[in-house]
């Protein structure tokens, strides 16, 4: 099973979860979910996932602006 490393660095996170899985080819899987709770300070930043293929020396990137919608009370 490869080593799975994490760069989690997240005020709000919740929780967070790992799974690794064996493909049928042999090859491996790594799923990683985070819950967030958001607030109207998170509004605006950006979420980026980065994945390496250490094998192939492939890698990807993914970016993501947190739009935090929240309600207002007017007193």
């Amino acid at each position: 099973q490869p080593p799975v490393t994490l760069n989690v660095s997240l005020d709000s996170m919740v929780k967070s979860e790992t799974k690794v899985a064996q493909n049928n080819d042999r090859t491996f899987r790594t799923e990683f979910s985070a819950r967030l709770k958001a607030n109207a300070n998170d509004h605006g930043k950006i979420i980026t996932c980065k994945a390496a293929n250490g094998f192939s020396n492939q890698k990807w990137e993914n970016k993501k602006v947190l739009n935090i919608l929240c309600k207002l009370k007017i007193f």
